[in-house]
């Protein structure tokens, strides 16, 4: 069986690769990547990853793609300001900074 396949429920499931975006999150560009499953079930809602101190989405990467698969539904990650490819402004990045990123997120 392929790297990227797991089985569940006597099927084998692929397990989705991981998509890079950009997103303009109040006028500061924000490095997200999402893992969505090929049949993703409409009544489960997406799932927003966020990284502890020091971390970026690419803390996420062993995981996000079986958790996708598991939950059937689209999971998300973002490198919070200044961490992962996410710049932060001049300021020093502050808890306040990062919640008011993921409430416009």
């Amino acid at each position: 069986m392929p790297e990227n396949e797991r089985t569940g429920r006597g099927r084998a499931r692929r397990v989705p690769p991981l998509r890079e975006r950009w997103v303009d999150c109040d006028g500061r560009w924000v490095h997200t990547v999402d893992w969505e499953p090929d049949d993703p079930r409409a009544d489960r809602p997406p799932l927003l990853l966020v990284h502890g101190l020091g971390g970026s989405t690419v803390s996420w990467e062993p995981v996000a793609g079986e958790l996708a698969t598991r939950l059937e539904t689209r999971v998300g990650a973002l490198d919070l300001p200044g961490f992962g490819r996410t710049r932060t402004d001049a300021r020093p990045a502050v808890f306040e900074q990062h919640g008011k990123l993921l409430e416009a997120l």
